[in-house]
């Protein structure tokens, strides 16, 4: 049985005026007419980090040698005024956006960045001293001459952070890109951009850390430490040119963070993760959410907009490995929305979703 209930605003807007430490980010741009592009930045930050200022904007380098102090522009306004707050997407963790129109003097190559000096949180397993290094993003924007006038970058349907547990386990993370234009994509590991002392997760001697090319698909077994680490996800577009060959076009990164922990049972968030699963995504009226069948518990589940605003909730029941929602009578605007997603024991599980 599913229970549908419009409902009001959802009671996550805490700490906002908190000092906040950089967890992940990722960087994309869409073409809107002409050469007059839309380019956001999204930075996830710790809540209540006592290290770092509020990132009430960010610094936009457009690549074309020029640039724009950007505001925040999710969330309510209230510390951060005229600035957004941002929204906090768990009770740790806060989702920020950057978003600003640019117009390019014509076809060339253009390399969009963030500022540098968006601060890291602390104690990064394979970044040293990551307090006093940067989160810095980088998209490469190719406005080609031969034949196609404009380019978007693709959009990803999971946001960029992810549990996973020690003792021989692998858990695995994918972008899941989907490009408008419908170019073709390929992902690669890298360093975390401007990082000194950069290490690759250590997967120990029988492990293995890796991405397949063609799908995204990055594998992490046998982790060695428990903590935190991130990761540099490059994906590249390529589109044909009119003679049939492969030209790259663009790429996009995502900063992303994994936390290893010591897990103790089905009920951990790492292992909820994986025993959820959300299709299509992106979606046109309706959702399927469906649960591993051993997961034999009730969830609480909840449909956020990027400003935390709850649009809806409904409980999936024990007897329940498979439940569809109408999304259609919300008249939903095409964008990113979550779905916050309770079980029994108190763990908080969120799935990025998109309208298309």
């Amino acid at each position: 049985m599913l229970r549908y209930i419009i409902s009001g605003f959802i009671g996550i807007f805490i700490s906002l005026n908190m000092n906040a430490g950089i967890i992940a980010g990722e960087i994309f741009y869409k073409w809107l007419n002409g050469y007059t592009y839309e380019v956001k930045l999204c930075l996830y930050s710790e809540i209540g980090s006592a290290s770092l200022p509020e990132r009430c904007q960010d610094t936009i380098d457009f690549g074309d040698g020029t640039s724009a102090v950007v505001l925040r522009s999710n969330g309510p306004i209230a510390g951060c005024s005229p600035a957004h707050d941002g929204i906090p997407i768990t009770p740790y963790i806060k989702y920020s956006e950057y978003i600003a129109t640019h117009t390019y003097p014509g076809a060339g190559t253009y390399y969009i960045h963030n500022s540098i000096y968006t601060k890291r949180d602390s104690s990064i397993i394979n970044i040293p001293n990551s307090i006093n290094q940067d989160l810095h993003l980088e998209a490469m924007l190719v406005i080609p001459s031969f034949g196609v006038t404009h380019n978007t970058s693709p959009n990803y349907n999971n946001i960029p952070i992810l549990d996973g547990c020690l003792n021989g386990n692998c858990f695995n993370f994918n972008s899941v890109g989907n490009d408008a234009d419908g170019d073709s994509l390929s992902y690669e590991i890298l360093p975390c951009s401007g990082v000194s002392g950069y290490t690759y997760p250590n997967a120990g001697t029988s492990g293995t850390y890796s991405i397949q090319a063609t799908n995204g698909l990055l594998s992490w077994c046998n982790p060695q430490f428990q903590g935190k680490y991130n990761t540099l996800i490059n994906i590249k577009q390529w589109q044909n040119d009119s003679s049939g060959n492969y030209q790259l076009i663009g790429y996009s990164q995502r900063d992303v963070r994994f936390v290893v922990n010591t897990c103790t049972g089905i009920h951990d968030v790492s292992i909820l993760n994986e025993m959820v699963t959300v299709s299509p995504n992106p979606f046109l009226n309706e959702i399927k959410i469906q649960f591993n069948p051993t997961n034999n518990a009730r969830h609480q589940i909840t449909l956020l907009d990027v400003t935390g605003r709850a649009l809806t909730s409904f409980n999936s029941y024990d007897t329940e490995h498979s439940i569809t929602v109408n999304l259609s009578p919300l008249n939903l605007s095409k964008g990113i929305y979550f779905l916050k997603i309770n079980d029994e024991k108190g763990n908080v599980l969120f799935k990025k979703i998109m309208k298309q």
